[in-house]
């Protein structure tokens, strides 16, 4: 006999009492695990997302005071100011802009100023070109060391650049 079978024979077997006892008791349990399993995480995960947000509107509204800071500073620094944003925030943009974006695998700061570039698998050809351009934009290549890639003409690079 299958496991099924045998538990509707001692079903049929119990009396009606039983029957109802055992339904409201199946009843009681179900909505207890639906309680703990369902409705307990939903309340602590909106918790949590409450807060978050009322973190995020604060962060929101900081930053929006510092707005104005921000465009007075701009403005105090002159349209002949070399291009805007922090080194490694250009070096991405540059690195993006000659079709590098998907080979960067890494870019920090270094702790003496500088920032250090990690690429992988990146045409040779094409390294030179892009360290060209940025040295004519007054940025000094302090490191630069390759390795050869996986397929000819490509190269692993790992150098450190400053302003």
């Amino acid at each position: 006999m299958s496991l099924r079978a045998v538990s509707l024979a001692r079903w049929r077997q119990r009396t009606v009492r039983e029957r109802r006892v055992l339904s409201l008791g199946a009843c009681v349990l179900a909505a207890l695990l639906a309680y703990g399993g369902l409705w307990v995480p939903w309340q602590a995960t909106r918790a949590r997302l409450a807060a978050d947000n009322a973190r995020l509107t604060a962060d929101l509204a900081w930053l929006q005071g510092l707005a104005p800071r921000v465009q007075a500073l701009r403005a105090a620094q002159g349209e002949d100011a070399p291009a805007a944003g922090a080194l490694p925030v250009r070096l991405d943009a540059s690195l993006r802009a000659a079709g590098f974006g998907a080979r960067l695998r890494r870019l920090e700061p270094a702790p003496d100023g500088g920032v250090r570039v990690w690429l992988d698998e990146v045409p040779f050809d094409g390294l030179v070109g892009w360290l060209g351009r940025v040295t004519a934009q007054g940025i000094t290549v302090e490191r630069f060391g390759v390795t050869p890639g996986a397929s000819p003409g490509r190269v692993n690079a790992r150098l450190t650049v400053r302003d």
